[in-house]
């Protein structure tokens, strides 16, 4: 398995699986495996998966799921 940071190119066929780093009624957060700073996010009340990437990719993905009313959101990296 290769582990590498992740680039504008990086596509969901690049994850070679996924991590869970956080769960709630809200939302789940997962980590890719192999690739450095991909997280996928699934928001449990309107189904929708969002994919985030880069170096500010776990602000955005606290901001959204505090947003979305699940306010434990903000100890998900810590």
């Amino acid at each position: 398995m290769t582990y590498g940071f992740v680039t504008r190119q990086t596509k969901v066929s690049d994850v070679s699986g996924w991590d869970e780093l956080y769960q709630s009624d809200t939302a789940t957060v997962w980590e890719a495996e192999n690739v450095y700073g991909y997280y996928k996010v699934k928001y449990h009340k309107t189904s929708k998966t969002k994919y985030y990437k880069g170096e500010s990719a776990w602000m955005n993905i606290q901001r959204d799921v505090v947003d979305a009313g699940d306010f434990g959101g903000w100890g998900i990296f810590q």
